[in-house]
């Protein structure tokens, strides 16, 4: 019975010892993978951040389109053209 317990700590120690490289090299593939989520993830913020003044930018400017059409709508109806 002793010699089954040695044997399988035995078996223990060597699937620990060869396991350990492998969860030593997920750890890091796992670790440059959130890294390039994390710029990803800036670059999509920065994207949606610049979207967002971008439409802002076009509201006003249309706003500012539709007071000038009517002022020449306006000026037009003055002199009759």
């Amino acid at each position: 019975m002793p010699n089954t317990e040695v044997t399988l700590e035995a078996i223990r120690r060597v699937v620990k010892d060869e396991i350990q490289p492998i969860r030593d090299e997920m750890r890091e593939f796992k670790s440059e993978v959130l890294n390039r989520e994390d710029r990803i993830m800036h670059e999509l913020k920065a994207i949606r951040e610049e979207q967002s003044a971008t439409a802002h930018r076009d509201d006003e400017q249309d706003k500012e389109i539709n007071h000038l059409k009517g002022r020449v709508t306006t000026i037009e109806q003055r002199v009759s053209i």
